[in-house]
């Protein structure tokens, strides 16, 4: 057997790529040195996409991403064997599902090492924002989920406030911005935001000492 056709992208079509067809398409994305860069539209599971980094943008089309795929086989051994440890790895972590809860961003701010985490923008609660909050399509607002006005706990909690764009009339926005971060994961004081800041320090006395990260999206959200 190859040496590269042992590693697990495979396993999804039990070794046999041509044969089966990978049934969600989602996509873990890895740099020529076998680094994880991100993920396309879909997310972090299954089979792996090589490219060069600097054509690669977080959350990209599955089908442009596809089209940049150099292959498993393009990497030397020691870069397959990089990215398989961190491959195998994926399913361990807190982003895997694409949902991310208060107790997980914590635990990761703890230990993820200041390592990025990735999201479903489907899945990410933005009510009680509706469409009739946006002037128009393509406009944008800075939504707060622990302001009275747009309380959502379990939201507010982790993201604090998200930028939010409406895209159709079918209440289909992008959350984040256009270079696919939707926040970072840290405890720093604004002048100016009473309200906010107290909020952050007592999410910060929850969560202890650890180092900020940043959490990226894929996809697209949806409001009422």
């Amino acid at each position: 057997m190859d040496d590269y056709l042992y590693i697990s992208p495979y396993a999804y079509a039990a070794w046999n790529p041509i044969k089966y067809v990978d049934p969600d398409g989602m996509r873990p994305v890895y740099d020529l040195d076998g680094n994880l860069l991100g993920t396309d539209e879909n997310g972090l599971q299954g089979n792996p996409i090589i490219m060069d980094s600097k054509l690669f943008t977080q959350g990209m089309e599955k089908d442009v991403a596809e089209g940049f795929d150099v292959g498993v086989e393009f990497l030397n051994k020691e870069n397959r064997n990089s990215m398989q440890e961190n491959y195998n790895g994926l399913s361990n972590r807190p982003d895997w599902d694409g949902q991310l809860n208060l107790s997980e961003a914590n635990n990761w701010y703890r230990n993820g090492n200041g390592n990025p985490l990735y999201v479903d923008a489907a899945k990410v609660d933005l009510s009680p924002l509706s469409k009739s909050d946006f002037s128009a399509i393509g406009s944008s607002k800075h939504v707060n989920f622990l302001d009275p006005k747009n309380l959502n706990i379990q939201t507010g909690l982790v993201y604090g406030t998200i930028q939010v764009t409406l895209i159709d009339n079918g209440g289909t926005v992008r959350i984040g911005n256009k270079n696919g971060l939707l926040d970072i994961y840290d405890f720093d004081m604004q002048r100016g935001r009473g309200f906010r800041n107290i909020a952050t320090q007592i999410g910060s006395m929850v969560a202890g000492k650890g180092t900020p990260f940043n959490i990226y999206y894929y996809g697209q959200g949806k409001v009422k």
